[in-house]
């Protein structure tokens, strides 16, 4: 990519590609430290992200593994720009209830991986990173989230795809288990 098309276009000055288990790890323990938590005091983990590792297991058993933070529920969320939003949704539903008290929430993507760099138009918006938050339960009423509104338009499904990998188009299964498991 020429640095012209990315910098005109989204005023970002470098691209840099990173390994999807690393960002969300990194991301994850940040947000840790900053909430004065250990991965054992966690109550759930959810992962946004449409750039999984793997499809079985979910993304974010691989990064529970990772945290150490062994028999804590985790499972992925696939809504593309919008997971975060619609995890962190979900995370506050499950806190209001009552259900959880401490949820990791993180987005993490790899889009380097299935951008169509020859697509112009598009392929300076799209790239790697990650985000990550613990969202805590509180008695303090005037804290938490105020407001949500979802939507959402299939209609337009079409214009941003990954064909493959889904059960309309199939990847490649993997012949032996050294080539399955994916990188840290």
């Amino acid at each position: 990519m020429d640095h012209f098309a990315l910098g005109h276009q989204t005023s970002l000055s470098r691209r840099r590609r990173r390994n999807h288990g690393h960002a969300r790890g990194q991301g994850s323990r940040v947000a840790l430290a900053e909430a004065g938590l250990t991965p054992t005091e966690l109550d759930l983990i959810i992962l946004a992200t449409v750039t999984p590792d793997t499809f079985v297991p979910a993304g974010a058993c691989w990064l529970q593994a990772e945290l150490k933070a062994h028999n804590v529920p985790a499972f992925d969320v696939n809504a593309a720009c919008a997971g975060l939003g619609y995890a962190m949704v979900q995370a506050a539903m499950y806190i209001d209830s009552g259900m959880y008290r401490n949820v990791l929430v993180i987005g993490a993507e790899t889009l380097s991986r299935i951008t169509n760099y020859e697509d112009r138009t598009t392929c300076v918006l799209f790239g790697d990173g990650a985000a990550a938050v613990v969202m805590t339960a509180s008695a303090d009423a005037s804290r938490g989230m105020i407001y949500h509104s979802w939507a959402a338009d299939g209609r337009g499904a079409a214009h941003i795809i990954v064909p493959a990998g889904g059960s309309r188009m199939r990847p490649q299964p993997c012949r032996s288990p050294s080539t399955c498991t994916p990188s840290a």
